[in-house]
């Protein structure tokens, strides 16, 4: 008998499954896409019962639903959006009130992703760009500054295209040369050592984090490789992704031993740095801060806004921590 039930499926039976009336297309996505139910929720306002599937990794890609009023299969995603539709989530979701049709319809418009990595791409590129940025701009920003004058910047420019000779500056302009060398200097040291720091950051794979409405994590390690315009840089003109371990569902954080001593420094880093703030942690270690948002430069750690390409939410509402390894 063919599994459709995600082993982290909460309060979801084979029987609850074949009851939906969406379950038709739930067995073709399930025999061609090898897809699984690993989420239920029920719109009180339209009496619609929703099931949420996904790859064996446990990463959440489309929900399907009967529509009553059309008498129609739907399934709304993530990848492609249609050019009409009353709203945002009208555009997302297909549907046909033959399950052959939408099979043909998912194939075409290629609304079920070939591999997890073109789903995280496609629903995360804006989020995991805003997070490097977040945490490149923590390291600070270095730009040089004096406090030489039009006339004494004028007086170098001619020396250097030598018009005059350098024993033509004063005395006290030598000075004022000489403090905005020495602060050049120390800045070009600065920022050697920032980019330094970064390239050290994103020289290693990081650990992804998931944790959404399923009440479990779902972990797996990703290479980020960003792309500077200069050295000084703060936001990267591009950021790469690339799954480096897969992804798979566990139901604590502490399961990956890895893990384990950063995610309770940053949870004794935030309880310290903001007492004022109650902050909600989950999981059985009670080590992962669902309502912490921001980086820490000190643990190499920044959280990600997953959100899909038309600024929304992705599906099941993942949180996502992303930690250096």
């Amino acid at each position: 008998m063919k599994t459709f039930v995600h082993p982290f499926a909460v309060k979801i039976t084979e029987e609850v499954i074949a009851s939906n009336k969406a379950f038709p297309l739930v067995r073709e996505l399930a025999h061609k896409y090898g897809l699984m139910v690993i989420a239920l929720s029920h719109r009180i306002d339209r009496n619609l019962d929703i099931l949420y599937m996904s790859r064996k990794d446990g990463i959440p890609i489309c929900r399907v639903f009967f529509m009553e009023d059309k008498e129609s299969f739907a399934i709304r995603n993530c990848m492609t959006e249609k050019d009409r539709g009353r709203h945002r989530d009208d555009k997302l979701t297909y549907f046909g009130k033959r399950v052959s049709f939408v099979m043909k319809t998912i194939e075409k418009e290629g609304l079920i992703p070939k591999d997890t990595e073109t789903f995280l791409n496609s629903t995360i590129e804006d989020g995991i760009g805003s997070a490097v940025s977040s945490l490149s701009s923590s390291y600070g920003e270095i730009r040089k500054g004096n406090s030489m004058s039009g006339e004494i910047m004028h007086h170098l420019i001619d020396i250097a295209f030598g018009n005059r000779h350098l024993s033509t500056l004063s005395a006290e302009s030598m000075t004022k040369v000489q403090s905005a060398l020495d602060k050049y200097r120390d800045a070009d040291k600065t920022r050697a050592e920032r980019q330094r720091e970064l390239d050290e950051v994103f020289s290693n794979p990081m650990w992804a984090v998931f944790y959404d409405e399923t009440d479990s994590f779902c972990i797996g390690k990703m290479k980020l490789s960003p792309t500077w315009g200069s050295t000084n840089d703060t936001i990267p003109s591009s950021v790469s992704m690339s799954i480096v371990e897969d992804f798979r569902r566990v139901a604590d954080v502490t399961e990956v031993a890895e893990l384990i001593p950063t995610m309770a420094m940053l949870k004794t880093s935030i309880e310290q740095a903001r007492p004022d703030i109650k902050y909600e942690f989950v999981g059985d270690s009670k080590f992962y801060p669902t309502n912490w948002t921001g980086v820490s430069p000190s643990l190499r750690v920044m959280t990600v806004n997953c959100g899909d390409r038309w600024s929304g939410r992705m599906l099941l509402k993942p949180k996502m921590i992303m930690v250096a390894a």
